[in-house]
């Protein structure tokens, strides 16, 4: 298990490709896909631990299904059932109209199921030469039929059946709740190994390792011996599981040591800081040049905890201008929307503008357990934790590393942000263990790098030029190391 330093004098490649990477200008129809999966794929299909492959939801200890409760359906088997039928019978609809760019083989394929995965590997896609995005929530997926994949996982409803018997309570209370994504998994695996065989892509690329369907096209991909790669797009919880591609990009140090290091993964990782970070380095000001105050939510935030903290912070700061910001797959648009306006707060739709767009306005950001603490660091915005769910957390390790003080109680947090305001200082100091590009000559250029190791690893070759390795047990100690072909 090796890791590549953060190549600080290393020139990056810059460049792009014709493909644009979004939804609205991929036209071209791609046909269903053909069937070319084989005996064996139906006998590692049947013996799939479908848990493993929704960990996101079927795994206690990350504890989604209590976490963010409000964000998930109403559980029910018959639910589920139904569920499942309305997205099969959609896919069907939208069969004649399936878009995407074409694949050629030996392609880098991004894959994308979300606005925030999007947001991350759209500008790495353009710096990728010949890299294809395809954008699952929008349709593109260069022929690998969704729905083919529904009609193809009926016949495992009885296995199913059979795991639910002898699961553990919890993962029973997964399958009650999104028991969908459970079935879903064995057709989708089929389809995909027919279609990794007809594409010969040569290097497929996530940014999401616990989501059913990200986890089930990587086993997918690794049946038909597809190099796979993960970039990070968010941060990294403690509970997540060891990553399971062949090759990582990750932003920096503290993810390195969560999801490699940590967890005995073999990953070939490289530190490259934050690609989707790269478009703003030039507008971050010094700290307390800038007068909003950002309240940010999302679905494990109870409502009445940020009601209860808006009300205090307006009869502490009445002239302080305050943002409230809902996450982009929080429901609760309208109940927020009410609050800002009773408060005198401005409303700000996360679907509409990106995190970064929304703290280049900031100068200090109030927070539950969410990434956008650590984006706010990134821009020198003073990032501040409020537990609102009072899970007594640190969800993504920012108060152990000093990133932020954390709070509870709104007339604590009342206090530190009357100090903060005063004295804003440097909140960038502590992230360069979350992003190894912070600091350097390479700032502002991850997105480029991140291209040009992706673009090498499509083609069947290690990277070249980088300065050294350094070995999980000895980081950051440099370790200089040859760097062999692939399946060398």
């Amino acid at each position: 298990m090796k890791t590549s330093l953060f190549p600080l004098s290393h020139h990056c490649w810059r460049g792009g490709n014709d493909v644009a990477g979004n939804c609205a200008n991929i036209n071209k129809p791609i046909g269903a896909g053909v069937l070319m999966f084989t005996i064996k794929d139906v006998w590692t299909c049947a013996r799939l631990d479908v848990f493993d492959l929704t960990f996101e939801y079927s795994d206690e200890t990350l504890n989604i299904l209590n976490v963010s409760a409000m964000d998930l359906p109403r559980p029910g088997l018959l639910r589920r059932i139904v569920a499942y039928f309305f997205h099969l019978f959609g896919h069907l609809i939208r069969l004649g109209r399936l878009q995407g760019p074409e694949v050629p083989a030996g392609s880098a394929v991004f894959w994308v199921a979300s606005k925030n995965e999007r947001e991350c590997l759209l500008p790495v896609q353009a710096a990728t030469p010949g890299g294809v995005l395809l954008d699952v929530s929008c349709g593109t997926t260069g022929g690998l039929s969704m729905a083919l994949a529904h009609i193809l996982s009926l016949p495992f409803l009885v296995l199913i059946a059979w795991r639910f018997l002898w699961a553990t309570p919890y993962q029973r209370r997964a399958i009650r709740t999104v028991g969908d994504h459970h079935w879903l998994c064995f057709g989708l695996f089929l389809v995909a190994c027919g279609w990794f065989r007809s594409r010969r892509p040569g290097l497929f690329v996530v940014s999401n390792h616990i989501f059913p369907q990200h986890r089930t096209l990587l086993a997918a991909a690794r049946q038909v011996r597809i190099p796979t790669a993960y970039l990070q797009h968010a941060c990294i919880t403690q509970h997540v599981p060891a990553l399971i591609t062949d090759f990582a990009l990750l932003d920096g140090e503290v993810p390195f040591r969560k999801l490699v290091k940590d967890k005995g993964s073999n990953t070939q990782t490289y530190l490259i800081g934050t690609p989707k970070f790269d478009a703003f380095s030039h507008r971050v000001p010094g700290s307390g040049q800038r007068g909003w105050l950002g309240i940010c939510v999302n679905g494990a935030d109870p409502f009445e905890r940020v009601a209860q903290l808006v009300r205090i912070l307006r009869e502490c700061f009445p002239d302080l201008p305050m943002v409230i910001r809902l996450h982009n797959a929080d429901p609760r648009v309208n109940q927020f929307q009410e609050l800002a306006s009773r408060y005198g707060a401005t409303f700000s739709d996360a679907r509409k503008s990106s995190p970064f767009e929304f703290l280049a306005e900031m100068r200090c950001i109030i927070a539950g357990h969410s990434s956008i603490l650590f984006e706010a660091a990134l821009m020198n915005v003073i990032p501040i934790h409020y537990d609102f769910p009072r899970l007594q957390l640190d969800w993504y390790g920012f108060l152990e590393q000093g990133l932020m003080k954390g709070f509870s109680d709104p007339e604590d947090l009342c206090r530190h942000l009357q100090d903060c305001l005063a004295h804003p200082g440097d909140a960038r100091v502590k992230v360069k263990l979350f992003s190894a590009a912070i600091g350097t000559a390479e700032e502002g250029r991850s997105g480029a790098l991140a291209g040009q190791i992706l673009s090498f690893l499509a083609r069947g070759r290690f990277p070249e030029g980088l300065p050294g390795w350094v070995t999980s047990t000895t980081l950051p100690e440099v370790v200089v190391d040859p760097t062999p072909q692939l399946g060398a």
